[in-house]
């Protein structure tokens, strides 16, 4: 079929490469990879079942120790500590913690994208976690005292805590085997990233005898968004309502969540679905009793008028076709195998479809592309195909 001038087709990747690809972009390229899990179509990432489940157990005394525990790159932790602490100055909450002097790095974990420097103040545990735009930071007077117990989970994925071993393995114990996470202690501390919220994720920790949950901890003492890359995102209205209580309550998590603003969204059986864009990023959340979850992908920007994503399921009979405009745009519809054109909804350079119910496949369905400018002149017009 032929493509339409001016509208950048999205190409078909191997599964195993769009996996890569998308993972290394969610979590930073320097990070370990962990196990593949499915991809469900091009404008979909990781998907995790309901009823998640992390499992936290300590490797048999048989099975080797740590060899020296997880590293320690001073030059950042010391230039992320100084944020946290100027984090917790801004917040005027200096005088609940120790001086800036007496915070000890002990390990660092992640990179610029998002890092946690696990410290000690006075002694007692402290985490730093930093993003592009935001500071976290954990109170060390409400640390636990011993044993496997969190001290942090944050929306970024992070699971972090005290432990008295030396080795712990994080594993996801629910419906899909996908996630793995062999930590080495360090300083009698422990840091996961991982790729759940895990604030939306029923946890257990064994460490002897039977399994226990793992308790969900403080919310963090200090969270500043100290680096903004925008004015604060619109929470209020419909549709930035929609986006942030998807974000909140995503399965997955989002870094830097407040730097999106809302863009197109679509109401489907039982469920919505709800686009938000940001300087780094379009973000896709479904949310319906079935699950919520988001997904960051690149902006992707160009010379064209439009990019179309491969259609993504939200129910068992429908999907979306989602994708980004050009700022001159105002419009686009889509019809399908010869049928008239629907209008998309269009909101901050995005928009979103709901394709009909009688349209069979829609990624092999015969398109017609209409594109129009604010004053209804046509930017392009023309058959248009998911596959060259």
């Amino acid at each position: 079929m032929n493509e339409t001038p001016g509208i950048t087709p999205p190409r078909p990747l191997p599964p195993e490469v769009r996996e890569r690809l998308r993972g290394e972009f969610e979590r930073g390229v320097d990070r370990r990879r962990v196990p593949a899990v499915p991809v469900l179509g091009a404008a979909a990432a990781v998907v995790l079942l309901a009823g998640t489940v992390f499992v936290l157990r300590q490797v048999p005394d048989a099975e080797p120790t740590a060899a020296g525990g997880p590293g320690l790159d001073r030059v950042a932790a010391e230039a992320a500590l100084d944020r946290c602490w100027s984090a917790v100055q801004s917040a005027g909450a200096a005088d609940r913690f120790p001086e800036r002097s007496r915070w000890r790095p002990s390990f660092t974990v992640g990179d610029a994208r998002l890092g946690v420097v696990a410290a000690r103040a006075d002694g007692r545990p402290l985490f730093c976690q930093t993003t592009a735009t935001t500071a976290t930071v954990t109170d060390p007077s409400a640390a636990p005292g011993g044993g496997t117990t969190a001290a942090l989970f944050s929306r970024e994925g992070v699971v972090a805590g005290v432990t008295d071993v030396n080795r712990i393995v994080l594993a996801n114990d629910g419906p899909v085997k996908s996630l793995l996470r062999t930590l080495d202690a360090g300083d009698r501390m422990f840091v996961a990233l991982t790729d759940v919220n895990p604030g939306r994720t029923a946890l257990t920790v064994r460490t002897t005898g039977p399994e226990r949950v793992l308790a969900a901890p403080e919310a963090p003492a200090i969270v500043v968004r100290d680096r903004p890359d925008g004015p604060p995102p619109d929470r209020a209205s419909d549709a930035g309502s929609a986006l942030g209580a998807c974000l909140d309550h995503s399965s997955t998590p989002v870094r830097d969540p407040d730097s999106y603003e809302p863009g197109a969204t679509v109401l489907y059986p039982g469920g919505r679905f709800v686009l938000g864009r940001g300087a780094r990023g379009v973000v896709s959340c479904r949310s319906d009793e079935q699950r919520t979850r988001a997904v960051v992908t690149p902006v992707l920007g160009g010379d064209q008028p439009a990019v179309v994503n491969f259609p993504t399921a939200v129910a068992a009979d429908r999907q979306v076709v989602t994708g980004e405009l050009s700022a001159e745009v105002a419009s686009i519809e889509i019809g399908f195998d010869g049928g008239p054109p629907v209008p998309a909804a269009v909101a901050n350079r995005t928009f979103v479809l709901l394709v009909p119910a009688e349209v069979g496949n829609p990624s092999v369905a015969a398109l017609h592309v209409v594109v129009r400018d604010a004053e209804g002149r046509v930017l392009l017009e023309g058959p248009w195909s998911f596959w060259k």
